[in-house]
């Protein structure tokens, strides 16, 4: 298998994922998301779509309004495996601050998780 298929098929399978999460969770920052991931051909100017997803979360100007800005640092045509990371890097970003809001939110809730998951293992075995 030679590795452009081997990386389509691996973008496929994460676009797929995505658009899984976001008719479970029935979220429209994920199908966004998984509409871009899916799309066959995609220029930069659809990156414009994402905007949505960040006008629904604030309403008013916020600092997040400001990420999508960085897409100015992406090179539109022949871009080098570099553009594409970053701009790969702004589009989770952009995705992850619609879905969850505050990012530094979702990262304490995930240590009380964590925290209670450990407190949970801890009272079922000694009973």
């Amino acid at each position: 298998m030679s590795n452009r298929r081997f990386v389509d098929l691996v973008a496929c399978s994460i676009g797929l994922a995505v658009l899984a999460l976001a008719a479970y969770r029935r979220s429209l920052p994920l199908t966004v998301a998984a509409s871009l991931l899916l799309s066959p051909i995609v220029w930069l100017h659809y990156f414009v779509l994402l905007i949505i997803p960040l006008a629904l979360r604030w309403p008013r100007f916020a600092s997040a309004w400001a990420i999508p800005l960085l897409f100015w640092f992406c090179v539109g045509v022949g871009a080098q495996e570099r553009d594409i990371v970053l701009g790969l890097l702004i589009f989770t970003t952009v995705v992850a601050a619609s879905e969850f809001g505050e990012l530094p939110t979702l990262i304490l809730v995930q240590q009380r998780l964590a925290d209670w998951r450990a407190w949970h293992r801890a009272r079922t075995t000694t009973s």
